[in-house]
């Protein structure tokens, strides 16, 4: 493996505000699991928009303290502590998920919320006699970063390219279209992570290999390998864990604290929401300082208020206890990675370059298990700016704004498995994972019934080539076919498939169009 090329660093960059253009900017945002972000370019330049405490990041937290009450924010993190009530922190991972999910249902049994199941079969939060879905909860963090991004223009901010993990299905995407919507914004593009953080730190301008990505972040992990030219970037094969990020390597540690507080005062904190929140923030920021130090405390004066009088909790954790407890969670990354370059048919040796971001990856395990993997020490890409400064670079190709620089061409794949089928049928694979966009696909469908008035074609979308894993994602209800035998008549159906993601079907039945699009990406 040849040496890795040190990539440049983009750093947030601060400039007067400028006159009003004619056209309003297109932002670039990252709305992460732990943190959120949003850059617009201005002058050729990439700037990050910096919030109330002068950050760039802003926490994905949502706090309801009273009727009619939101904080978004630092605030709402800041209740998350002995006010955690009615406060959901990472409210990403539950996006556009069905609340019979069993990591829903794990996720939301540490909740201080009532939680239950709309018509819709999404998860619904109650606080203070309102509902809240998941939709609404990440448009509120997407309004913030929409008003903070017009206040640092002067302008409007009415359109966005966002980053999501490769690991979002169709509902997820769409429901991230809908929340960004909500917010007053339209999506012009949905990019996968680990591309965006690629684009960030451009490589040298001569550099001609292959790249893979290593993206560990607060909710989720994701891993591409790419093929890049002097003019694109052309993802080759893609994959993630939707279920792996930062929040589980804080959970195993606060659960190994609440063991040891529970064999001290047998008082199982698990079963106390406020004060399991409260815990995650301390283990939290024991993760952050084991990355830089050998061993910490966590620690929280009068954490249970009991008859008797307050009880505290004090745990030491050396770095040697977190390497230990969170060692199956990067074994599972590296999974993730051998099973992504098999599909692309490659070997570690067959990558020039590895790029490492997303905040989990600053980890030093994790950074020596990922170089033990490629034989070479990786490239540190700027952990928690470098999703959204890609997010922005593409939002300024969409915009048709200049940068000082020359980008490259951004190439994707399909990240799933789509298929169909017509009446509960065998499902017929239209796009195999991987399959270079965009792409279109032409089918033809037979009835099956003796003057069979309406045909139902349902799309599904699978990550692996199991059938029994299929997802439903959308339906097209084709009417008005004309009367005939089973089987004579035959619908023609389009399936295309297009760079931005959009899973669209189209048919005509006796010269009416149908047709519907899906966002996948």
């Amino acid at each position: 493996m040849t040496p890795v090329p040190q990539l440049p660093q983009t750093g947030p960059q601060q400039r007067p505000v400028l006159p009003k253009k004619r056209h309003a900017p297109v932002v670039g945002i990252d709305f992460g699991t732990s943190y959120s972000s949003v850059g617009v370019v201005r002058d050729g330049k990439i700037e990050m928009v910096r919030f109330e405490d002068g950050e760039p990041m802003l926490p994905s937290v949502v706090s309801f303290p009273a009727p009619d009450v939101v904080l978004v924010g630092a605030e709402a993190r800041a209740r998350m502590g002995a006010e955690a009530q009615f406060t959901i922190a990472s409210p990403k991972r539950l996006l556009g998920r069905p609340f019979g999910d069993p990591e829903v249902a794990r996720i939301t049994g540490a909740l201080a919320f009532r939680s239950f199941a709309g018509s819709d079969r999404f998860l619904r939060l109650e606080a203070h006699d309102r509902i809240y879905s998941m939709t609404d909860i990440c448009a509120m963090i997407l309004e913030k970063l929409r008003e903070r991004a017009k206040i640092h223009t002067g302008q409007e901010i009415t359109e966005c390219v966002m980053a999501a993990p490769v690991g979002f299905g169709s509902l997820q995407r769409s429901a991230l279209e809908r929340a960004a919507r909500q917010a007053g914004m339209k999506v012009l593009g949905i990019l996968s992570e680990p591309t965006a953080a690629v684009m960030a730190h451009g490589l040298p301008k001569k550099f001609n290999g292959r790249v893979a990505v290593y993206d560990f972040g607060g909710g989720t992990f994701d891993f591409n390998v790419l093929q890049v030219s002097e003019s694109a970037y052309q993802v080759l094969s893609s994959g993630g864990d939707p279920w792996l990020g930062g929040d589980d390597f804080d959970d195993l540690i606060a659960n190994h604290v609440a063991d040891a507080f529970w064999r001290q005062t047998e008082i199982d904190l698990r079963k106390r929401a406020v004060e399991w929140q409260a815990l995650l923030v301390e283990c939290e920021q024991a993760k952050r300082t084991l990355t830089k130090k050998r061993s910490t405390d966590v620690s929280l004066d009068g954490l249970v208020q009991m008859a008797d009088g307050a009880r505290g909790l004090s745990c030491r954790i050396s770095r040697k206890d977190f390497n230990g407890l969170t060692r199956p969670l990067v074994k599972r990354s590296l999974a993730v990675v051998e099973r992504v370059l098999n599909h692309a048919r490659l070997s570690p040796q067959d990558v020039e370059a590895v790029v490492l971001t997303g905040g989990t990856s600053m980890i030093p395990a994790v950074r020596r298990a990922v170089s033990k993997v490629f034989g070479a020490k990786p490239a540190l890409a700027d952990a928690h700016l470098a999703v959204v400064t890609g997010a922005t670079i593409e939002a300024a190709n969409k915009g048709g704004v200049e940068l000082e620089y020359k980008s490259r061409m951004v190439h994707e794949v399909a990240g799933r498995i789509f298929g169909a089928s017509v009446e509960g049928g065998h499902v017929v694979t239209l796009f195999e994972r991987d399959t270079p966009l965009p792409a279109e696909r032409k089918e033809s469908f037979a009835t099956l019934r003796d003057n069979q008035q309406e045909m139902v074609l349902s799309l599904f979308e699978q990550n692996t080539s199991r059938v029994d894993e299929s997802r439903p994602i959308g339906k097209l209800y084709l009417r008005g076919l004309p009367a005939a035998p089973a089987g004579r008549e035959r619908i023609d159906v389009t399936f295309i498939l297009d760079e931005d993601g959009m899973f669209t079907v189209a048919a005509n039945v006796a010269g009416k169009e149908y047709k519907q699009s899906i966002r996948t990406r």
